[in-house]
């Protein structure tokens, strides 16, 4: 599956964040960056961007929405029902 993907940081700090293998990066302006991802499954490259710590947005293909809506909705289930850290209010 491929996608393209907005992130909201530079070009430059993308890359710090990145492995090189995954993706190809094209600077948009100082503040964002266009990253051309590639991996074998939708939650695979769900997984790629999460590991990049960085806000997005998504530009195609179409659909690949729902996939992390998915799994935006099991990290959002595990928080609630996680128990606090110690120390925590």
């Amino acid at each position: 599956m491929q996608a393209t993907i907005r992130l909201h940081t530079s070009a430059e700090s993308a890359r710090q964040r990145m492995w090189p293998l995954n993706g190809r990066l094209e600077a948009v302006d100082e503040h964002s960056c266009l990253l051309y991802l590639g991996a074998e499954t939708p939650r695979m490259l769900v997984s790629l961007l999460t590991m990049l710590d960085v806000d997005f947005t998504i530009e195609s293909p179409a659909g690949f929405a729902e996939h992390l809506h998915t799994i935006a909705a099991r990290y959002e289930r595990a928080a609630i029902t996680s128990a606090p850290a110690e120390g925590s209010v």
